[in-house]
């Protein structure tokens, strides 16, 4: 087989393997009725005094707590990070969502009223937290441990 017949079959056959572009279409359509069905309640969070409280409560507890929390708005979501936990408020067309996250995996989704108290959910995300910070404290005096040890032989 020649060159040539090579890479036309190679061709061929990576054709059969793209996405047409009528998915690519209806996907990208679907993104953007999702998003403009969410912008009324976007803007509601991203005004919210629930959010600006959330914020100021949240800078406070990683404070207390010597975790730096980042705080993000991502989009039209705003993301709260500690460690490896993650906390993201997202607007959809029905509501706000809160969803706890372990790295990229979720893990829990609450609904968020805009007229409650945001220390109640912070409060649930921050456990989360505090637990991930024992673990690696403890690890890490583990470590610390074994090393000194070592140092000493």
């Amino acid at each position: 087989m020649s060159f040539l017949d090579n890479l036309e079959n190679s061709l061929k056959a990576l054709e059969g393997t793209e996405s047409s572009g009528f998915e690519d279409t209806s996907l990208r359509e679907r993104r953007k009725n999702d998003e403009r069905a969410a912008a009324p309640w976007a803007a509601k969070l991203r005004n919210s005094e629930w959010a600006k409280t959330m914020m100021g409560l949240a800078m406070t507890a990683g404070h207390q707590r010597r975790v730096r929390i980042g705080l993000f708005w991502i989009g039209t979501s705003l993301r709260l990070e500690a460690l490896s936990q993650r906390l993201d408020v997202r607007p959809s067309g029905t509501g706000i969502d809160a969803v706890f996250l372990v790295g990229n995996e979720e893990k829990k989704k609450i609904r968020v009223d805009l007229d409650g108290d945001p220390s109640k959910l912070l409060g649930q995300w921050l456990q989360v937290v505090d637990a991930q910070k024992s673990h690696d404290d403890a690890e890490a005096a583990r470590v610390f441990e074994e090393l000194k040890d070592e140092i000493a032989e």
